[in-house]
């Protein structure tokens, strides 16, 4: 009979029965650590990616809110000129309702944007091109009626009309009468 028997100083060689279950191990590992890899890697785009959708989709929405904003601000910019154009015409400047009514009349009609125009004295008494003379109310108090009686032309926000419950702005321009 034979006897192998190892020597202490060398090392023995493994079967191929021994190398199997390191082999099955480190098929383990490698393909377990490819999946987390990918699977990181993955997360890390997708969040990314997110990101970056988010970042635009953000930046376009404060776009068209800008947009948006010049639009309004150059429409209204356009009213307080005409306004004003109405304010410097003949009828409206002599401050007497029986010439401005007729005229305010038919730019009511032609200008599709107005409601109403109305024509405040400088007690605060009014007429309207919807009512003619208001009895019993005074704009007195009205921050675009003091504006105007300090020279100034405003838009006003949008606000609910005390008067008539709907919604508006109001544009207030001085009339400078006849000398």
């Amino acid at each position: 009979m034979f006897f192998l028997q190892s020597r202490p100083w060398q090392k023995s060689v493994p079967t191929q029965h021994e190398w199997q279950p390191r082999k099955k191990a480190l098929s383990l590992v490698l393909i377990g650590g490819s999946i987390l890899l990918v699977g990181a890697v993955a997360l890390t785009s997708y969040w990314v990616v997110r990101s970056l959708i988010l970042n635009t989709l953000k930046e376009n929405a404060l776009l068209k809110v800008q947009q948006a904003g010049e639009e309004i601000d150059t429409w209204i910019e356009g009213r307080k000129s005409e306004v004003e154009a109405l304010a410097n015409s003949y009828e409206v400047r002599s401050m007497q309702w029986e010439l401005a009514d007729p005229f305010l009349q038919l730019e009511q009609e032609r200008l599709r944007d107005y409601w109403m125009f109305i024509l405040v004295n400088p007690d605060g008494t009014y007429h309207t091109t919807r009512s003619g003379f208001v009895s019993g109310k005074n704009l007195s108090d009205r921050e675009y009626f003091q504006r105007a009686m300090r020279g100034e032309i405003q838009a006003s926000d949008l606000i609910i009309s005390r008067s008539t419950g709907k919604r508006q702005i109001n544009i207030s321009v001085p009339v400078w009468s006849f000398p």
